[in-house]
């Protein structure tokens, strides 16, 4: 850490820039095929993800020696009657996994519930897709897994009865079944 902020990589290479963000994950996968020219001496791109208000993630071309801007990942329209009018939900999630086509997926929870954000174009622009319409436990963060026909598995742990549940995409994050 450096003034209260998480440092990866040396220099000025700061995640959690305007601060008040923590529970980094980091996580890497291939680049979309459009950008497989721009890595600069490491085969994935490597992502850097920080929870709070909001999830923000950042990139890195070069195995995590310098990083991009961070990249809100944005609240879904559903939970505003949630977060009521202060907005201030916090939200956070574990690791992502990213898929041979260099698509990324982010496990989170904004207001306690179980979704993923996915992204085509390496984080600039995320699709919300609610994995399940209940209460997480506040720190049953929800994981995310992937096998190798890259169907993806969610965990988390439900606020009203404390169980473990799990839900299956077999296709790309779109729809989830239990």
């Amino acid at each position: 850490y450096a003034g209260g902020r998480p440092l990866v990589g040396p220099g000025p290479a700061y995640l959690g820039g305007t601060g008040g963000y923590d529970h980094v994950q980091i996580f890497g996968g291939p680049p979309i095929a459009s950008q497989k020219n721009q890595l600069k001496g490491y085969p994935n791109v490597v992502y850097a993800c920080m929870g709070h208000n909001p999830l923000k993630c950042q990139k890195s071309l070069d195995g995590g020696m310098s990083w991009g801007p961070e990249l809100d990942i944005p609240y879904p329209h559903e939970v505003d009657s949630i977060q009521g009018p202060a907005h201030d939900c916090s939200v956070f999630g574990l690791q992502g996994v990213v898929d041979k086509a260099g698509t990324v997926y982010v496990p989170y929870g904004p207001c306690n519930r179980p979704y993923v954000a996915i992204s085509h174009d390496e984080g600039s622009k995320w699709q919300l897709v609610a994995v399940a319409n209940m209460d997480e436990i506040g720190y049953g963060y929800p994981s995310l897994g992937m096998d190798e026909q890259e169907n993806l598995y969610a965990t988390w742990v439900g606020a009203s009865d404390r169980l473990l549940y799990l839900a299956i995409s077999r296709d790309h994050g779109m729809h989830w079944g239990m």
